[in-house]
Parts: C-alpha cells; structure tokens; sequence
C-alpha cells in the first residue's frame, strides 16, 4: 500500500467516523433519553457500558500505562493484609480481576453486564465472574474480606446508592477492608450518567470504617490526555486499642 493511498484511506475513514458522530448526536438532541452512539448504555435503572466504554486512552501505549499505574497501587495498598475472600463489585470484562484475585484465597467478580462477562470468562478463565441484578448482592452477611469497586458506585443514581452502599457493608466480614475508585472530583454537578460524590460521603455511610488512603492516581494525571479514572479511597476497620 502506497502513503498516499493509506493516507487517503484514512480520511475516508475518519470522515466515516465524524459522519456518524454526527448522526448520533443529531439524535440525541430530538431524542434526548438516547444513548446511542455512547459508550455507555442505560440497562434498566442502571448504567453498563459497550466494550469501548470500560477503559479509555488516547492510544494503546497510554492504555497500557494506564493500567501499569492503576495495578501498581492496587498492589501497593493491599499489600500486607490477609485476604482469604474477595468481591469486585462491577468487573466488567474482568481488566483489574486478575490483580485482585492474585490478592486473595477466593476473588468472585460480579457485573450486571451478560456480555462483558462472557468476555471476561474467555479471557480469564479460572476466576469466577458471575451475572448480578444490580440490588441486592447474592451472598451472606459477612462474606468477603475485601469488597472493590473501580469507577462504579459513581454510576449508580442517588436514590440507589445507599441501598448499594449499605449490601457492601453487609456482605464484609468484621476487619474486612473496601478499596474503591470513584469520581469525586465535582459533586452535585448534573451528568447523564455519572454522580460525582464527596470523599465524606463515602466515608460516612461506611462508618465506623476509617479512610486511611484519598488520592488521585498522580502517575495518570501526568499522562498526555488522561487523567486520574477516580479518586482511590481505602477504607480499614479502626485500629485496636
């Protein structure tokens, strides 16, 4: 293939890609409930994502350093604790499973999305991935020593998010700890499918658990076009007297 023609090719296939993008969005504003055309689908009450709305980057290299920095302090932050059972809440096609269930005895990794999980089974096919509703967690009261979320909870509505909150509580076990990734950055700021909460609130419905980790992930930040996915909250039972 000459330059020119793989130049030309290209520009038919960018041009393709505006056009569309330019339906979807003319769409969009005669039909406001859509989502067509997003990478992110509402399913029911909840929202769920197409495969290209799990994880983004401007390029390959940037996805990869991406998830390098993100498992990286994953790591960093559950070293040293004891985890015989883990849950991950909201796995989608399983990214982050293998670097949580490396943490632990037991890792079960749950989604409301049948075809991401499907994915996530292929690809990984000794961990255990398993079909939610999206209510109520499937497991008894003091199940799990550590309960994840990555860029979830911020996807759940207001007046499902206490309800959320409080299975996650239920299903961890006494000393258990929760590691989340959530968007924080512009609470009561109206989205269409995002609710930016403040680290308070997080750290208040789950009470008495302490915040002992609040960051962004200052690696990504730093990234050309990318930043932070959420800011990463740890929570750990107070230490004992």
């Amino acid at each position: 293939m000459t330059p020119s023609f793989s130049r030309a090719a290209h520009n038919i296939d960018r041009a393709r890609s505006l056009a569309r993008r330019a339906a979807f969005r003319a769409w969009r504003q005669i039909n406001p409930s859509s989502t067509a055309g997003l990478p992110w689908k509402r399913q029911g009450e909840h929202i769920t994502f197409t495969w290209t709305g799990f994880v983004s980057a401007p390029s390959i290299p940037m996805l990869f350093a991406r998830h390098h920095y993100e498992t990286a302090l994953i790591n960093r932050l559950l070293r040293g604790h004891s985890i015989s059972r883990s849950l991950e809440v909201g796995c989608g096609f399983g990214r982050l499973s293998p670097t949580f269930a490396a943490r632990s005895d037991t890792h079960v990794a749950i989604d409301i999305n049948p075809e991401a999980l499907a994915e996530a089974q292929v690809a990984y096919p000794h961990l255990t991935f398993q079909l939610v509703d999206g209510n109520d967690l499937p497991f008894p009261d003091d199940s799990f020593d550590l309960v994840t979320t990555w860029s979830v909870l911020q996807h759940i509505p207001p007046h499902k998010i206490g309800h959320a909150l409080a299975e996650i509580r239920r299903v961890l076990a006494s000393g258990g700890i929760i590691l989340m990734c959530e968007e924080t950055r512009n609470p009561g700021q109206p989205f269409r499918h995002v609710w930016h909460r403040d680290p308070g609130f997080y750290e208040q419905a789950l009470g008495p658990l302490n915040m002992t980790y609040s960051s962004y992930i200052q690696e990504i930040n730093r990234l050309p076009g990318l930043i932070s996915p959420g800011r990463v909250m740890l929570f750990e039972p107070a230490p004992s007297r």
